[in-house]
């Protein structure tokens, strides 16, 4: 973590990175979120490829083990339907082919800051993503999760009175914050707004289980959260005709690759 391993061929990682993401985001935002396969084996490929041409035996131990840890922890999350597969493999790739923030104090993770920021843009843009589904909704707000704000205000007291203060760190902590409240109060409508029931015919590969009666469903088919083929097939044998899954969601990737340049250029700065 404190050793001084240089980043060789940073430029072209960066270039193929960049690349790699771009088009990720483009299938993920105009291929109702459906990244073909082969593009996101592609881009680990070329990462491990990239590894080898710029080969260094710190930078590999360091490359490797750190994108193994990223792909384990995103794995768990994917079998949860919390994240979806492509980018478990954009991440994982990033990983190998910038995994530390360049030139910084130590081999801090760069993938936690592009998660940092993409994240928190991610989070206001389903706010607003979301904001007319709640505001024509009918179903009402669960207003206990409004005490959350009382915590946030003392986070704010104590950040404000902190003897380093970062308004950037402010923005991005009180816009997640925020948007956790915001998603809290509103689930009901939110969720009512994100589920359809569709026929097994129109499943995309990776739809994820949603509604009350996942666990049910689960547990009676003995099929996981996300649907893939196989999963598509015992339905289709038990004469199920349709199913509710997570429908018209924002996009994650394209805040991946925003988050990646921020993180990229104010690496020291976030630091």
């Amino acid at each position: 973590m404190f050793s001084n391993i240089p980043l060789i061929g940073e430029l072209y990682r960066l270039i193929v990175a960049f690349i790699g993401l771009a088009i990720v985001s483009y299938y993920d935002i105009f291929n109702r979120r459906n990244v073909p396969d082969m593009l996101v084996y592609g881009f680990l490929g070329i990462a491990i490829i990239m590894n080898i041409i710029f080969f260094d035996w710190d930078l590999a131990i360091y490359s490797f083990g750190f994108s193994f840890f990223v792909f384990a922890i995103g794995y768990a999350f994917y079998r949860l339907g919390q994240i979806g597969g492509a980018d478990i493999y954009a991440l994982t790739s990033l990983s190998l082919l910038i995994p530390f923030v360049p030139n910084g104090l130590f081999n801090y993770p760069f993938v936690f800051s592009v998660l940092l920021v993409g994240g928190a843009l991610f989070a206001l843009f389903a706010v607003f993503f979301f904001l007319k589904d709640v505001l024509e909704s009918k179903k009402k707000p669960n207003l206990f999760y409004l005490a959350l704000l009382i915590p946030y205000v003392i986070f704010v007291y104590f950040f404000f009175n902190a003897p380093f203060f970062s308004f950037l760190y402010f923005a991005i902590a009180s816009t997640m914050l925020l948007a956790t409240v915001f998603f809290l109060v509103f689930r009901e409508a939110i969720e009512h707004a994100s589920i359809k029931s569709v026929r097994l015919s129109e499943l995309d590969n990776e739809d994820v289980l949603a509604g009350p009666d996942t666990e049910k469903i689960m547990k009676k088919y003995k099929i996981g959260r996300v649907l893939g083929e196989k999963e598509a097939m015992i339905l289709k044998k038990a004469g199920v005709k349709k199913v509710p899954i997570y429908k018209n969601l924002p996009p994650f990737a394209p805040f991946l690759l925003i988050g990646m340049v921020v993180a990229y250029l104010l690496g020291g700065f976030l630091f």
